[in-house]
């Protein structure tokens, strides 16, 4: 399989959950005990969340962990 057909979760909709949840990034990386240059990094789209991490992140941003990979409405259509 080639790295380019791995789904990974969006960056904008990791960075969208957090803000819509009200948090920083700081309070993020404290409540998902994930370090803070992580959560820059998955922001950023330099490294993506394993299983483990994105379930926390869903859980603090309550969000379902599928949301991360849903493609924009507008992209889809």
């Amino acid at each position: 399989m080639e790295a380019s057909s791995i789904i990974r979760p969006s960056r904008d909709r990791l960075r969208r959950a957090r803000i819509e949840a009200g948090l920083t990034q700081e309070e993020l990386a404290t409540r998902t005990k994930i370090s803070l240059a992580a959560i820059g990094k998955y922001e950023r789209g330099e490294r993506s969340p394993r299983g483990p991490n994105l379930r926390r992140i869903a859980e603090e941003t309550n969000k379902p962990v599928a949301w991360f990979f849903e493609q924009p409405e507008e992209a889809a259509a």
